[in-house]
């Protein structure tokens, strides 16, 4: 069959496969490892906290002490030479300690708050780390 031709398409030359060396793996793992960790805390510490009230807190204080906690109640009075006020919810006043409180904190006002209860003596005060005002009541 000499006048047949076998027709062969030429292949296209191969790209030679490009490997990350073994440096730049472990690079790329630990970002990985980075990101996912990230991710897991932000998702994690995005959680809402419960707000509790001073009733909640002094109910059963050795469950809160040491612990960062959220307190939402009634600024009830103020000491500003000692830096302190009182939190009330009608039913308990809890004593805060605070170290600078934001613009339209006043009396008679609903405020939410982060900080650690301790023990001061024979009472419990409750050390503010942040403050938030509310809106007054009418």
């Amino acid at each position: 069959m000499e006048g047949e031709r076998s027709e062969q398409t030429p292949s296209a030359p191969e790209k030679p496969t490009r490997r990350l060396s073994r440096k730049k793996q472990q690079v790329a793992a630990i970002a990985i490892v980075v990101i996912i960790i990230s991710i897991f805390v932000a998702f994690w510490g995005s959680q809402p906290q419960p707000a509790y009230t001073p009733s909640d807190l002094l109910d059963s204080p050795e469950k809160y002490v040491g612990k960062t906690v959220q307190v939402r109640g009634l600024v009830k009075s103020v000491d500003e030479m000692n830096k302190t006020f009182v939190l009330t919810d009608f039913n308990v006043n809890l004593t805060v300690r605070y170290s600078s409180l934001p613009q339209g904190f006043q009396l008679e006002i609903e405020i939410i708050m982060k900080g650690t209860l301790e023990s001061s003596g024979s009472s419990w005060v409750f050390v503010a780390q942040d403050v938030l005002v509310g809106h007054p009541n009418p």
